[in-house]
């Protein structure tokens, strides 16, 4: 029986080319991870947040009141060694049904973390696409869950997910492209900008 609905949102990276820490760039008046957080509590208001930091770890020190920190000490490992560590470091994750964002995706409305949670409650993977893209944030429950706290740091999620648990995914069609539109550099975020706000 699946219980909680949590929020892991990773943002261990060194974010070279943004030149600071991802989610502290702003969006209008708020910062990218403050938008992600009050967004997912609209949807889940009791739900927790875990935020998986690493080389920026002093730059989300303010967040204290609203996140719950894991440290991935080994982020140089790539972003599944964040998805792993954060895992791991869950209360009873296994029966929990966790939402997947990597911080440096632009945020989606309160409505897709709703449908990721309710679309399929009999699938272990549920994923938002966008004009046949898939993106984030994913929600993952059940065996898959197992299947990626076993595998090792250096592994990659849609390697799991194919090899593994192909047949438990489901995709569900979405109405913002936010789910793929990343924000790695400043150029990318003055994009965004200039075409939402």
């Amino acid at each position: 029986m699946f219980r909680a609905v949590v929020l892991l949102i990773t943002a261990a990276g060194r974010s070279s080319r943004m030149g600071k820490a991802k989610g502290t760039v702003k969006i209008g008046k708020h910062e990218l991870l403050e938008t992600h957080i009050d967004n997912f509590k609209k949807a889940f208001p009791s739900s927790p947040v875990y935020l998986v930091v690493g080389h920026h770890i002093a730059e989300y020190s303010h967040y204290a009141d609203k996140v719950k920190f894991i440290q991935n000490e080994n982020y140089e490992l790539g972003q599944f060694s964040s998805i792993s560590i954060g895992l791991h470091n869950l209360p009873e994750v296994t029966h929990a049904q966790v939402l997947l964002q990597p911080v440096d995706l632009a945020p989606v409305p309160p409505d897709i973390y709703l449908a990721l949670v309710t679309a399929a409650p009999e699938k272990e993977v549920v994923k938002p696409v966008y004009n046949n893209k898939s993106g984030h944030p994913i929600l993952l429950r059940g065996e898959v869950l197992k299947s990626i706290l076993s595998a090792p740091p250096t592994q990659r999620l849609d390697q799991i997910l194919k090899d593994r648990h192909l047949s438990t995914v489901k995709w569900i069609e979405v109405t913002t492209e936010n789910i793929t539109t990343n924000l790695n550099s400043p150029q990318e975020l003055r994009a965004y900008i200039k075409d939402n706000l």
